[in-house]
């Protein structure tokens, strides 16, 4: 699956902060000079991918089609939404925000 935001494109740009030992947060602007729009914490071994978006519309993609995108609930005070989703081949993929 590819997580990105519709506002990203050609000109997008990559930060980091927060390095430590073994973490760090990829940032992601859609220019030079831009606000974040999008964090990636990242950990070295993670199992799941987790991207913060700000002030953009999320864009999830897959090589493989989407059978079923369902909600399961919703945390941080209403402010995260989470998903449970199915590819076309069978494989589950769960929690998306």
């Amino acid at each position: 699956m590819i997580l990105s935001a519709q506002e990203l494109g050609t000109s997008t740009t990559l930060t980091t902060d927060s390095l430590e030992p073994f973490s760090v947060n990829a940032n992601l602007a859609p220019a030079t000079n831009a606000p974040q729009i999008m964090t990636l914490p990242l950990v070295q071994g993670m199992g799941f991918v987790t991207a913060l978006y700000r002030a953009c519309t999320f864009l999830i993609q897959t090589s493989v089609f989407f059978r079923e995108v369902l909600p399961v609930g919703v945390i941080n005070g209403g402010i995260t939404s989470k998903y449970r989703v199915t590819l076309e081949d069978g494989n589950l993929r769960a929690s998306i925000p």
